[in-house]
């Protein structure tokens, strides 16, 4: 998984298959909703993207 930041303000979170856009704004809630998914489902992809999120542009 690849986070980065846009020029126009939004959070792009792409992997091998999909991608996603949303408002910076929106980060931390992003970020706790895949630490619950990978809590709650033990899928690394989950925490592939949490951690990805925890850093855009790394």
């Amino acid at each position: 998984m690849k986070a980065e930041r846009l020029e126009n303000g939004m959070i792009k979170l792409a992997g091998p298959i999909w991608k996603d856009q949303f408002p910076e704004e929106r980060l931390k809630s992003w970020i706790a909703w895949y630490d619950k998914m990978h809590e709650d489902h033990g899928h690394h992809t989950y925490k592939d993207a949490a951690d990805a999120l925890r850093s855009p542009g790394d």
